[in-house]
């Protein structure tokens, strides 16, 4: 991989791991708050409220395995994917369905109505991780070999 394409990615790396850790902060500090923001989506009654508590922690630990823990990086991304898509099943059922559901992904943004914009950009947001996935496994393949005294080595 080139040099100029090696610091994209890393670019590409950093700002996406810091939009998760900026959207999983305040939702962490204000489970509440979070949890009054799922329940708006009308998912399937309180346990998925419940469950959904568990999202900012999922999105803080992908940005912190994104930035800081490169072994893990292939998954971080993987898991950058599933998010972000699920994010946009999320919003596009509501604009479906006519629910009038506030924004509640990033500090700031709490007024705005979701819709299809947001769809879309989670989806752009998915394929990135996905692109970042694919560019990290040219970057450095993984590589599987049997260890050695193992019945294959």
């Amino acid at each position: 991989m080139s040099r100029a394409l090696s610091l994209a990615v890393t670019w590409v790396r950093f700002a996406v791991g810091g939009l998760l850790v900026a959207a999983a902060v305040p939702k962490i500090v204000d489970p509440a708050g979070f949890a009054s923001a799922v329940a708006a989506y009308e998912w399937g009654g309180s346990w998925w409220v419940a469950g959904a508590l568990f999202l900012p922690w999922l999105e803080l630990f992908t940005a912190v395995t994104m930035l800081a823990v490169p072994a893990l990086r292939r998954g971080a991304w993987l898991l950058g994917v599933l998010l972000f898509a699920m994010f946009a099943v999320a919003v596009a059922s509501a604009a479906v369905r006519g629910l009038s559901v506030q924004c509640s992904c990033l500090p700031g943004l709490s007024q705005l109505p979701v819709g299809w914009p947001h769809v879309f950009v989670d989806l752009g947001l998915a394929a990135v991780c996905a692109a970042g996935l694919v560019l990290e496994e040219i970057r450095c393949p993984a590589r599987f070999r049997p260890r050695a005294g193992s019945a294959e080595g």
